[in-house]
């Protein structure tokens, strides 16, 4: 399911899945884990959030669906739920190194240069996936256009 349901940009056989198998999607924590890839995997940010509004009780979900979970919420504003979601993914999961670069961006959008530093120094830069690499380039610029007023919006 997960490869061609994400797969499919109208997100049609998706859509089927969810309308006739819902409950058994949402019973089991792998299901619904895979449902978080799909939805994410065509765009659906917001439903993804919707989807995944019972992460806290799910105490078996797996950290990669809740990386998944923490990008629709940053896709859609709510960055304090994001910010949750990759705290308790680093909880269980100490090198995972998307959260911790996640929450580097909360560091810098929230004006914390101390721990945006402090999370830079935890993160090596060859160990993560493409996008987080350019991510963390711009990350490790932010501190130094602090001080010349340059990172004002």
């Amino acid at each position: 399911m997960r490869d061609y349901a994400g797969a499919k940009a109208d997100a049609s056989l998706l859509d089927w899945l969810l309308r006739h198998h819902r409950s058994l999607l949402t019973a089991d924590t792998h299901g619904w884990a895979l449902v978080s890839y799909a939805l994410l995997a065509t765009e659906q940010s917001l439903r993804t959030v919707t989807w995944m509004k019972d992460w806290r009780t799910r105490t078996d979900a797996p950290v990669w669906a809740l990386d998944n979970l923490a990008i629709a919420l940053r896709t859609v504003g709510d960055h304090e739920t994001a910010r949750e979601v990759s705290l308790r993914a680093l909880e269980l999961s100490p090198n995972n190194l998307d959260a911790r670069t996640w929450l580097a961006v909360d560091a810098a959008r929230e004006d914390r240069p101390e721990e945006l530093n402090a999370l830079l120094t935890e993160i090596d830069p060859a160990r993560v996936r493409p996008y987080f690499q350019n991510l963390l380039t711009l990350l490790s610029a932010y501190p130094q256009a602090i001080p010349t007023g340059d990172s004002t919006p």
